[in-house]
């Protein structure tokens, strides 16, 4: 590693390094350069006191520059560039996926506890003897028919979470299909 060296020192090597004909100035181009204003405040000599091997380095970019439109501008000076739609990210689609999984989660634990209840109140209403099915004891099938309307209202779960899912994320409905497919 090379140990930081004075100003000025540094300044004559980038001088002699460079050759006259990239030292010349062009006229066409823009303002100084982070390079020629670092010259310019490295040094402490002025313009009269300086050799004439010391001529300011100058940009070579040029930036076009249309003096004429034939159109109108879709966006006015001062306001801001529109911003479309970004592309799914992988991290994003993962956190969305979660987030879909949570509400499957919660609609399945809510709706079984809804559908059990229902059934539970249905059988509750029913008089005991007219419950018996195939010989079975009236307390086995009450309890299987429990069971059975907790199970519906688990698998009833899903399709409502991604229901209330894709109302909440509408706008990026149809961009996590296309990655879910591209998984597929």
């Amino acid at each position: 590693m090379i140990p930081p060296q004075p100003a000025s020192l540094r300044s004559a090597l980038l001088c002699l390094k460079l050759q006259p004909a990239l030292i010349t100035p062009c006229s066409a181009a823009p303002s100084s350069t982070p390079i020629q204003r670092r010259f310019h405040s490295s040094t402490n000599q002025t313009a009269a006191h300086r050799p004439s091997a010391y001529k300011p380095i100058r940009s070579f970019h040029h930036q076009p520059i249309r003096l004429a439109t034939t159109t109108a501008s879709p966006t006015t000076p001062n306001s801001p560039p529109s911003i479309g739609p970004q592309p799914l990210t992988w991290p994003t689609y993962f956190s969305l996926r979660r987030s879909r999984k949570l509400y499957n989660t919660c609609a399945s634990v809510v709706s079984a506890f809804f559908t059990t209840g229902a059934g539970v109140s249905y059988l509750g209403q029913q008089p005991i003897e007219n419950i018996s099915v195939f010989g079975f004891d009236p307390i086995i099938v009450m309890g299987v028919t429990v069971m059975g309307s907790g199970a519906v209202g688990w698998l009833l779960g899903p399709t409502l979470g991604n229901a209330v899912f894709g109302l909440r994320h509408r706008g990026i409905r149809e961009e996590m299909a296309e990655v879910s497919q591209s998984l597929s």
